[in-house]
């Protein structure tokens, strides 16, 4: 883990990064409380989400399994994790997913050592899902992918910062990019002070994936922005910062394209799935506005109810 750096004494200086492990075992931790989120989630319309955390493993598999069983956890969950879970069964409302690995690029794993828990985890079936939030990051993401070799659901998580040489990497090897266009709007006046004025061109990057064939899903990346995906559509629409500066504004979606981002099949990002079938399980919402109205303002969405798996998971008064 790394963390603030440790004073003569063993103090830090007050600021750590990525420590939780590091903090958890000196202090203990207590499982978090889901309903209140869970409601606030279907209140919008969520009917599904995947837990990306890089270091689940067998405990938290039937953690969120028993929250589902009591009523507490409305939403279908598919949970990433570490190599724990490779080979893991799915539990009832929990489905297993990628093998996650958390890249920084100032303390890269070995190469072959990554190498090889990602052929590992491919041959239990399991694919591979690359947290990549700076050039360096995703160019060793790449490399490791391709010296392993991909299968089918290999991803990368963010793509904070694609360049036009790594987006034609991203396309050859078939990749699909989940990435949060809500960033551009909460943290974009930080981006403009401290991105490198090159890299900001390639900032969250949303049409240039549709225009290159990579095939490319949304997420909120909650708590790090807001958790409500209206909010993130709008952003895609409109890329557009807290003090109204614009963003990559090449990179815009059309609203229609923006809500396909977050219609997708959890283990399938980027497949979107195609209305409702006789006999299916329903996962939808139903809202107030006629989509004329809201195609204008996303962020303006009013739901009326939701359905997750076939059963009333809110309903407004």
């Amino acid at each position: 883990m790394a963390f603030g750096a440790l004073g003569g004494r063993g103090v830090t200086p007050g600021r750590l990064y990525d420590a939780d492990g590091w903090l958890r075992a000196r202090i203990g931790s207590q499982p978090v409380g889901l309903q209140r989120l869970s409601r606030h989630l279907a209140r919008r319309g969520v009917t599904g989400v995947t837990d990306t955390s890089h270091h689940n493993g067998p405990d938290e598999l039937a953690g969120f399994a028993a929250a589902i069983a009591r009523g507490e956890l409305l939403q279908a969950l598919r949970m990433m994790g570490d190599a724990r879970l490779d080979g893991a069964a799915s539990l009832p409302g929990v489905q297993v997913g990628e093998h996650k690995f958390h890249l920084h690029e100032h303390d890269l794993p070995p190469f072959d050592e990554l190498c090889a828990a990602i052929a590992r985890s491919h041959q239990r079936g399991r694919a591979a899902a690359f947290h990549c939030v700076t050039r360096t990051d995703l160019v060793y993401a790449l490399q490791a992918l391709r010296a392993a070799g991909v299968i089918k659901g290999d991803r990368i998580e963010h793509a904070s910062i694609t360049p036009p040489e790594l987006l034609d990497e991203l396309r050859d090897l078939q990749l699909t990019v989940v990435t949060q266009p809500g960033f551009i709007s909460e943290r974009g006046d930080a981006y403009l002070r401290e991105v490198d004025d090159d890299d900001q061109l390639w900032l969250y990057r949303l049409r240039a994936f549709a225009d290159a064939g990579v095939a490319f899903a949304g997420s909120t990346d909650a708590p790090y922005t807001d958790p409500d995906p209206w909010r993130a559509m709008h952003a895609a629409v409109s890329r557009t910062t807290v003090t109204g500066q614009v963003i990559g504004a090449a990179e815009s979606l059309t609203p229609e394209q923006a809500l396909a981002l977050f219609l997708d099949h959890a283990d399938a990002p980027g497949r979107q799935r195609r209305g409702i079938a006789i006999g299916g399980s329903a996962d939808l919402c139903l809202l107030t506005q006629s989509w004329a109205q809201l195609r204008r303002d996303l962020a303006a969405a009013q739901v009326r109810l939701t359905l997750g798996r076939g059963a009333v998971i809110w309903q407004a008064d």
